[in-house]
């Protein structure tokens, strides 16, 4: 039936890859198998995505794709001697694996990172989770880098903070499974990369949201507003309603001497001249406004980011050019919960769960930098996209260089940039030849090239007797040099990417722009 069907023209590329992966993955299961064959036999239509969709038609796709083997084209390799001569004229291809070695691009402003990388990757995602291999979740933090184009929605969740009330909410506190996790997420979305000589005002700040919320979610199986927070926060808030509310639900429950310590802890500490939770009362206001509220405390759905264990499409709008501080807060609790959820994974299991995060060096923290080391083995990876390397947090720059599989680098980038690049491309030896040419003892000249690039023979004086000599011997070059590298044609990147595995491609020049 389904040759047929096939034959007929009724299944597309993207309909035969989920069909293959669904066969695949309940072969091993005579059970599965049996239900999928009942499923197929009553139409395959009965076996699309959760979201009704089947496909994104050729003309609405921005980028050449092999749905079936995971692969999409980035672009052409050009003709370049840094190239490896068997990559001229081919094509530059990245598939799903090698996502799951996370992806780090550099690259200034208007050299192309979003529309060369970022967005044939994401459209790569949404037509692997049409098929049922792959989740993605996209930070779109100007708003509308990713936002669908043509009819249709290509997300099957969307948080937009331009439009709180006409989307989905957002959950502070994510998948938080206990108020300790919730607590060390928050902290670090609200007080990120401090200072050696500060992080014990950090500690001590994460110490008193940890002693609001314990007794909170105990009292009221769930975690606070952002106004009943800055109530609790509040220095002198010791009497309020809601502290009192508080302790007579603990009371009911016959749970208040069990957080009986943390709630006296945090009353003593609270008329004090410096209050640990001073810094993040301030924050949390940042949080405290009419439109967020609609967003943040909604009574309907919210993004709850434990969705990606399945193949899901997720847009996170958040137009920082209007709300900076809050998109900040808000983009930093993203990237955390996905690192959160994916490291809850055992090894080796879940479908490829990936985040593309645009202006990636503001939102990653030393949670999110050791996640990214473990992310692999949970079937999972980042695309992180900045304009610079010194966009990345000092301390943490090391980590996240070391844990990135791919990198790629556009031109125009500074000269620190593209020093680092020229280094981790590494260098290879190269045979350079020196000849010498010259009329006798006292009259020569010497012209030198590397092999395979030509030469200047030496000029002769009219009659003179005419001797040569050559002479071979192996130098240490870069393979492409921080001069190259700054000066990458507008339009090109240096790409390298890396499999689960360990293989690695070297940096290949990839025109992005060609058909």
């Amino acid at each position: 039936m389904l040759d047929n069907d096939v034959a007929a023209g009724m299944l597309s590329d993207v309909d035969v890859a989920r069909l293959e992966w669904l066969i695949r993955s309940a072969a091993v299961d005579p059970q599965r198998l049996s239900e999928l064959t009942n499923g197929i036999a009553a139409g395959a239509g009965s076996l699309w995505h959760e979201s009704g969709q089947r496909d994104y038609p050729l003309a609405e796709r921005s980028a050449r794709h092999d749905v079936r083997h995971g692969l999409v084209r980035l672009g052409r390799v050009a003709r370049h001697p840094g190239n490896p001569l068997m990559a001229q004229e081919g094509e530059n291809v990245l598939s799903l694996p090698h996502l799951a070695t996370s992806v780090l691009v550099i690259g200034p402003p208007g050299s192309g990172k979003t529309r060369g990388i970022a967005c044939p990757i994401t459209e790569a995602l949404c037509l692997a989770a049409l098929t049922g291999r792959a989740s993605v979740v996209v930070l779109d933090v100007k708003g509308d880098d990713f936002r669908p184009r043509g009819e249709g929605d290509r997300f099957d969740m969307t948080v937009d903070l331009s439009n709180p009330g006409g989307g989905m909410g957002f959950d502070l506190y994510g998948s938080a499974a206990h108020p300790g996790e919730a607590t060390d997420r928050l902290a670090s979305a609200l007080l990120p990369n401090v200072s050696a000589d500060k992080q014990f005002f950090r500690d001590s700040a994460q110490n008193a949201l940890h002693e609001v919320l314990a007794p909170f979610h105990a009292a009221f199986d769930r975690y606070p507003t952002v106004a009943e927070l800055l109530t609790l926060l509040q220095p002198g808030g010791r009497r309020s309603p809601l502290r009192q509310s508080l302790r007579d639900r603990l009371h009911n429950r016959g749970r208040l001497e069990e957080y009986e310590r943390l709630l006296e802890r945090r009353e003593r500490s609270q008329p004090g001249r410096i209050d640990p939770a001073a810094s993040l009362y301030e924050r949390v206001a940042l949080l405290d406004r009419a439109h967020l509220h609609l967003l943040l405390d909604t009574k309907g759905p919210r993004l709850d980011l434990g969705a990606i264990d399945r193949p899901i499409r997720i847009r996170v709008a958040l137009n920082e050019g209007s709300y900076p501080e809050a998109s900040r807060i808000l983009a930093r609790l993203v990237v955390s919960q996905f690192v959160q959820t994916v490291q809850r994974r055992p090894e080796g299991s879940g479908i490829l769960s990936v985040l593309v995060v645009d202006e990636a060096g503001r939102y990653l923290d030393d949670y999110v930098a050791s996640g990214l080391q473990r992310l692999r083995s949970r079937n999972a990876g980042l695309v992180l996209l900045t304009q610079s390397i010194a966009d990345l947090p000092i301390e943490l720059r090391s980590t996240i260089l070391g844990s990135v599989g791919g990198k790629v680098v556009f031109g125009g980038v500074g000269p620190e940039d593209a020093q680092w690049f020229a280094d981790y491309f590494g260098k290879h030896e190269r045979a350079e030849i020196s000849l010498s040419a010259g009329t006798g003892a006292s009259d020569s000249h010497t012209a030198g090239a590397f092999a395979g690039m030509g030469y200047l023979p030496a000029r002769q004086g009219r009659g003179a007797q005419q001797h040569q000599s050559m002479t071979t011997r192996q130098v240490e070059k870069y393979r492409w040099t921080p001069s190259e590298i700054g000066g990458l044609p507008t339009g090109h990147a240096l790409v390298s990417l890396a499999l689960p595995d360990g293989t690695r491609t070297g940096a290949q020049l990839t025109s992005l722009r060609e058909p």
